[in-house]
């Protein structure tokens, strides 16, 4: 069991969680998996969330146009390769946690 890759996360900082919508190895291009982490079993795996939020700032023009400025300003940016270390380990240590996969 290995993560394939992350199709998107979203951060609620009201809620203190991170959800992620990702795919295994295993999983065929059509299925994915979600799952709902709090802040705080992020940070025992040592991603500090607090040090990882950055506001999302939009480095083209052509992209800050697709989006409105009021969306933009509550995007949030975590490092992806980080979340897949973490779900990797995770999931290692507890495999009975991990989510079924679902349908695009």
């Amino acid at each position: 069991m290995e993560i394939l890759e992350i199709y998107h996360y979203e951060v609620n900082e009201q809620l203190k969680t991170v959800e992620i919508t990702f795919r295994l190895t295993s999983d065929s291009d059509d299925e994915s998996r979600v799952d709902t982490f709090e802040f705080s079993i992020l940070n025992e795996y040592g991603i500090e969330i607090g040090d990882e939020i950055e506001d999302f700032v939009f480095e083209s023009e052509e992209y800050a146009d697709e989006f409105d400025d009021e969306e933009s300003e509550d995007w949030i940016m975590l490092d992806e390769e980080e979340l897949i270390s973490f779900l990797n380990e995770y999931y290692t240590i507890n495999p009975k946690k991990l989510p079924e996969k679902t349908f695009f």
